[in-house]
Formats: C-alpha cells, structure tokens, sequence
C-alpha cells in the first residue's frame, strides 16, 4: 500500500483541521519545501537533529526562539 500524496495530504489536513506536517511525517514523508533546505545542508542538518534526538522540548523551543531572534 503507498501513501497518499504531499498534496492529498495538505486536503486531509485541511478538512480534518488537523496538523499538516503530523499527518505527513505519520506517512512517513517529509514536505518537498523542507526536503529541498535539508538537502542545501544535509551535514549540518543530521548533525542538528541527531543532537536534538533526546533532547527536551524545553531545549528545542529555546534553539528555535534563537533562531527567530526572539526575546525571552
């Protein structure tokens, strides 16, 4: 069985008021925007994500503040 497509996806999620990327990564995929910035940097962002694998969510909310520039 193959799973729906990026954009079967996107009308589910919209009909079903639901999350776009939790029902995407639940079909095992990955939208074809973030795709394209991963592959851009591929090392940096295994690395990223490995470190951030057991990391809290505490933690991952302050490296994406960082990264917007926001103020605590």
């Amino acid at each position: 069985m193959t799973s729906p497509s990026e954009d079967t996806i996107r009308r589910l999620a919209r009909e079903l008021g639901e999350n776009t990327d939790l029902l995407l990564a639940m079909a095992g995929k990955v939208f074809s925007d973030l795709q394209a910035i991963i592959l851009h940097r591929s090392q940096l962002f295994a690395d990223l994500l490995r470190q951030l694998k057991e990391a809290p969510d505490h933690a991952i909310l302050k490296v994406v503040r960082e990264i917007r520039g926001e103020n605590w």
